[in-house]
């Protein structure tokens, strides 16, 4: 008996341990703003007029690569770092070619290929423009 549950208390230890939640990481894009929530809860947000810089590379993960796209804000030291593993990536894509109509149309492939390549380029610079 003591045993059998020494047994189900490692069991359940280790299944807690291996067997996380996946975090899911969402990006809610308007008009006006973006907004990551990671399972529901807010983690940042920021508006499109103080973007001041947007850059993209190419994060190798050894198995594959992870197409990226961050914002840098006018008046402040941080950068906000979005991925194409996050629900409303492509949303995002889309609305900076809307609100930032000098990246220019083949900006995805441009990063993308050649494959394990970093490919980081400068896609949108307030000072530049």
């Amino acid at each position: 008996m003591l045993l059998t549950r020494m047994f189900h208390k490692l069991h359940a230890i280790l299944e807690k341990a291996f067997h996380r939640r996946k975090e899911e990481l969402r990006l809610s894009v308007s008009d006006a703003e973006v907004v990551l929530f990671k399972n529901d809860t807010e983690v940042w947000r920021f508006r499109w007029d103080l973007v001041a810089r947007i850059v993209t590379c190419k994060r190798d993960l050894f198995s594959m690569d992870l197409i990226c796209l961050d914002f840098f804000m006018d008046s402040q030291q941080l950068n906000y770092s979005t991925h194409e593993e996050m629900q409303g990536f492509q949303d995002l894509s889309e609305q900076i070619r809307r609100l930032f109509p000098s990246i220019g149309e083949g900006w995805w492939s441009e990063v993308a290929f050649p494959a394990f390549a970093t490919n980081q380029k400068i896609l949108y610079d307030k000072l530049e423009s």
